[in-house]
């Protein structure tokens, strides 16, 4: 998928010209690229959809790339304005039509998205050796969301999910050779999951539980706790894994437990 491909070989190709310092920003610039394309191969949406909600994922996407590489330039004291910042645009768009009367859709999407991404310390510079955890787990997470999304058979928000898995795991390899961490690119994850899981859940009929929404998209939130984890061991990455994949799976087998898929 292009969203990946790019997203794997815009940073290798910019630390190889420019050098390491460029990656703060080439990261998130490969998911981008690699989201555009893949959007507007795929035609899922309008560019300038009429309604809020699916339709606008693409800017909830921007609003997070550009909000993390911002972040990613900054200390703590200036980096979560930007984060809140993405994330209340991203939360803007993506609340359906449907529950826009009050602010309580608006307050309870940007909490899921903006909980685990200001708990993500800044940059894990203490540790040798980098590589990309939370993408890894915010990777398998979107592709557990595009299961439930599938049996859901709202085809729309499968290809936003595999599109953000695709690009998030391009850049988590990209990120594991050149030794980063890439939390740059975490912002999508966090952003891209809540708001799908409600629009999923909001504009379909369908057999499957809210339970297995709720699982879906309540996923990736213990990542918040994951900085009082210990960071070194197989033990502690077990347990940080356990705790972001036991609901998403719990979300995909309610999916398929519930509702089956026709490809005839």
């Amino acid at each position: 998928m292009p969203a990946g491909g790019l997203a794997f070989a815009i940073p290798l190709a910019t630390r190889w010209i420019f050098g390491r310092a460029a990656m703060t920003i080439a990261t998130p610039l490969g998911a981008a690229v690699g989201l555009a394309t893949a959007f507007a191969l795929r035609e899922a949406a309008p560019w300038r959809p009429d309604d809020f909600g699916s339709g606008w994922v693409h800017v909830a996407w921007a609003a997070a790339l550009v909000g993390g590489a911002a972040a990613a330039l900054l200390s703590f004291r200036w980096s979560w304005l930007l984060k809140l910042a993405a994330v209340a645009l991203a939360a803007y768009v993506t609340v359906p039509m449907e529950r826009r009367d009050g602010p309580w859709w608006f307050v309870a999407l940007a909490a899921v998205m903006a909980l685990p991404w200001l708990a993500v310390p800044a940059n894990d510079s203490e540790i040798k050796r980098q590589w990309p955890e939370r993408l890894v787990w915010l990777g398998l997470a979107l592709g557990a969301l595009s299961v439930v999304a599938l049996h859901a058979h709202y085809l729309r928000a499968t290809d936003f999910a595999m599109m953000a898995a695709c690009a998030v795991a391009g850049g988590a390899v990209a990120s594991t050779l050149l030794e980063r961490d890439g939390h740059e690119l975490e912002g999508l994850g966090y952003v891209t999951l809540p708001a799908l899981v409600l629009c999923t859940w909001n504009d379909t009929e369908s057999a499957i539980p809210t339970a297995a929404f709720a699982c879906a998209g309540l996923a990736v939130a213990p990542m918040a706790v994951f900085r009082w984890f210990p960071r070194a061991g197989w033990r502690g990455l077990l347990v940080r894994g356990a705790i972001v994949m036991i609901p998403a799976v719990v979300a995909a087998i309610l999916a398929m437990t519930f509702e089956e898929v026709s490809f005839g």
